[in-house]
This record gives structure tokens, sequence and C-alpha cells, in this order.
């Protein structure tokens, strides 16, 4: 019975594209992974943790603030307590006068960490000084800083998970495609060689 002769063997090294893309796709794959991850975990940090306040005060203080920024889609100057208030409750316990007149606040997603619960928005578009008067009766603190009106639990999670998926999704689709181009290629190549079609490449 007849043995079928053994395929002619090709140095590997005389393949192209050269087995260094391998690396590179995987290279690929593996930061588009880590870059998924990281932001993932910096995402959910940021979804809870809370703005930097500008200023805090209690019942029947006054505090100025001087809120220098202005709106800039989902980031505002945002308002805490340090009890679950909703925004309608702050708007009847608290007055705010900005530089063209009476501000109102407006609702935002639920937040709270660190003992400060979000309750609301301040709804104003003109910066300078802004005069904060609050009495709740309870004794409540409040707090006020510039930060996401959308970092709620939930809402910022499923964004910080959108986001970090982008990354992720490209490594690995890029880097995917760059071993299988580089398989397909080089199984080519060997062929031609073996066929004796192309000589092989000297460097």
């Amino acid at each position: 019975m007849a043995v079928d002769p053994a395929p002619p063997s090709v140095d590997p090294a005389l393949l192209r594209p050269a087995r260094a893309w391998y690396g590179i796709g995987a290279a690929i794959v593996v930061f588009g992974l880590v870059a998924g991850a990281m932001g993932f975990v910096i995402g959910l940090l940021n979804s809870v943790s809370l703005p930097h306040f500008r200023a805090q005060f209690g019942d029947d203080e006054t505090a100025i603030v001087d809120l220098d920024r202005a709106d800039q889609g989902s980031h505002a100057w945002l308002i805490y307590a340090d009890h679950y208030t909703t925004d309608d409750e702050i708007a009847a316990f608290c007055t705010i006068d900005g530089p063209t007149g009476p501000v109102t606040v407006t609702p935002a997603h639920d937040h709270h960490s660190d003992g400060w619960f979000l309750a609301g928005r301040v709804d104003t578009t003109a910066t300078g000084d802004h005069t904060f008067r609050c009495h709740s009766g309870a004794g409540l603190h409040y707090a006020v800083g510039y930060g996401n009106d959308l970092t709620g639990v939930s809402t910022g999670v499923l964004w910080t998970i959108a986001t970090a998926l982008v990354p992720a999704l490209a490594g690995v689709l890029i880097g995917a495609a760059v071993l299988i181009l580089t398989a397909v290629l080089r199984r080519r190549n060997r062929r031609r060689i073996v066929a004796g079609g192309a000589s092989p490449p000297s460097s």
C-alpha cells in the first residue's frame, strides 16, 4: 500500500506576515479588555461618588455660593441634604436668589453617598453669586456642588457598562481580525512557496 508523501515543510520564519502579527493581534485584544475593565471600575466609582462641595450650610443659615460654571448637559449645580429630601421639599424649604432673580430647583436622579442625598438640580444658567437660605424645621444640613445629575446608582451603572463595552468590543474585534487575517495570509503564502509560485522572502 502506497504511503502518501509527507507535505514539504516550510520554515515558519519564512512565512509572511511575520509571526509577530499574532502577538500584535493578541495584544490588541488584551488591551481592549483591560481598557474596558478599567473604564468600568472608574465609571462605577464616579457614579457613586459625591461632587466637590462648594459650600455647606444648615437650616436658617445663609450661604452665598459663587456658581462660576454654567450648566453643560447633564452637569449642573446640585443641592444635597443630609437626609432624604425630594426636589419639591427643597423647593418648599429653600429660597435661592441669583444675579437675575429667584432660582428654582428641578428634579435630579436619586443618588446618595457618605450620608448625603441628592435633592435637586439648581435650575440656573447664570453664573456668579447665588444666595441659598433653607428652613426645614428638622435641622437639616445642605451642600452645593457641581456634578452630574445622572449619577444615580442604576443610571450610572448602566452608563458605565455601556461605555466600558466600547473599548472591550473594539479591542476584541480588531485583535481577532488581525489574528485571522495573519493566519489566512500565512497559509496562502505557504501554499505559494510549496507550489513554487513565489520564492521565499529573503527577510
